[in-house]
């Protein structure tokens, strides 16, 4: 059984690298010396972790106010979805503690008003 997973969150909040680090591998020491370019695009990945397989979709910072705008990209990346993910990190919370508040009312409000089972979690 495959379980959808989707990171979210503003840019530079560690999404990608999370996903490396927890899914491929790598080691978070190297990604903090030699942190990753920005994410492009959507980035789709599919991983076996335990006993299952999961598909992430790691969404660029740079479009999260795009996404939770844009109705077709919201259906693309949080219909059957398990999870969505939203991570931020403190110093982007102390600087845009109610921008990182409001992104996640929107986050609530887009799984209530399309009945969508994911859960959401704060990481």
């Amino acid at each position: 059984m495959t379980k959808k997973i989707t990171f979210v969150g503003r840019p530079e909040t560690g999404k990608t690298t999370i996903k490396k680090v927890i899914f491929e591998g790598e080691d978070p020491t190297e990604l903090v010396i030699f942190p990753l370019e920005a994410t492009i695009g959507t980035q789709y990945s599919v991983h076996e972790f335990m006993d299952l397989k999961i598909s992430i979709l790691d969404n660029p910072g740079q479009s999260l106010l795009q996404l939770l705008e844009d109705e077709e990209k919201q259906l693309m990346s949080f219909g059957d979805t398990s999870a969505i993910i939203y991570i931020f990190d403190y110093p982007n919370w102390i600087k845009n503690s109610q921008d990182i508040f409001d992104d996640i009312k929107k986050i609530y409000k887009i799984k209530k008003e399309r009945d969508l089972d994911a859960k959401l979690i704060l990481f």
